[in-house]
């Protein structure tokens, strides 16, 4: 691998993290979307840090607080597919 500057390598993480909340929006299911894009936030976060821009670092961290805490819920919500069967 050739010796690349910092700045080049900087540019590919936030070119990756951009991708990866990209594809995210391409994804049907809710569980898939948010588990995406919490991995372009994590790359928006390290790239926020080495580039100190602390507001997309900080806004990144908060979007990851936000689809963890959907998860979770999602996984401790019972299954809806046997309420609506009852009406």
């Amino acid at each position: 691998m050739p010796n690349l500057n910092a700045t080049v390598i900087y540019e590919l993480i936030g070119y990756t993290a951009s991708a990866l909340v990209l594809v995210s929006f391409l994804m049907k299911d809710v569980r898939t979307i948010r588990l995406v894009n919490i991995f372009g936030a994590i790359f928006f976060v390290v790239y926020g840090v080495l580039t100190k821009t602390w507001a997309t670092a900080t806004m990144n961290v908060a979007l990851i607080a936000v689809h963890s805490y959907f998860l979770i819920k999602m996984r401790r919500k019972p299954s809806q597919d046997s309420d609506s069967s009852d009406s």
